[in-house]
């Protein structure tokens, strides 16, 4: 039981804490005018395309291409994954009856929900990033002093 729940609340924290860096990392990488993912220059001297947005941060055109191969497959096995479910929670919605024809809507609205808000939220991110002038960076507020000094 301790494994089970470690492995339900602490995976996701581990996961949305390695985000965080690498979103982190990323921004840092971009004010340094490099690739946010692999560090190289952002133009890449074989290839005829300039740098991509992903998720509000710019990358060199091979890691774009290697990231439309991986979001691909991510959504082919979020796919998979939902049909998957649909299909079993039917099967236990036929065999219990009462309310549990509700169980099959639950994968959908779910995953639907989800990864609707993080493609949303990606596309804000592009968008906010698109509308920063050039050579913007972070501008931090200094910190107040009081009368003391």
């Amino acid at each position: 039981m301790i494994v089970f729940a470690s492995l339900v609340f602490g995976t996701p924290i581990a996961l949305i804490g390695g985000m965080i860096a690498a979103r982190r990392r990323g921004a840092r990488r971009n004010r340094q005018e490099v690739c946010a993912y692999c560090a190289g220059p952002l133009y890449v001297p074989e290839s005829f395309e300039g740098p991509s947005l992903l998720e509000g941060l710019q990358i060199c055109s091979r890691c774009a291409a290697r990231q439309r191969v991986r979001i691909r497959a991510e959504l082919a096995l979020i796919a998979l994954f939902v049909s998957t479910s649909v299909v079993a929670l039917t099967i236990l919605a036929a065999q219990a009856g009462g309310f549990a024809w509700l169980l099959p809507a639950l994968p959908v609205v779910e995953y639907g929900l989800l990864f609707g808000g993080a493609a949303a939220w990606m596309k804000r991110a592009n968008r906010r990033k698109l509308a920063m002038p050039a050579g913007a960076t972070e501008i931090r507020e200094l910190p107040r002093m009081g009368p003391t000094g």
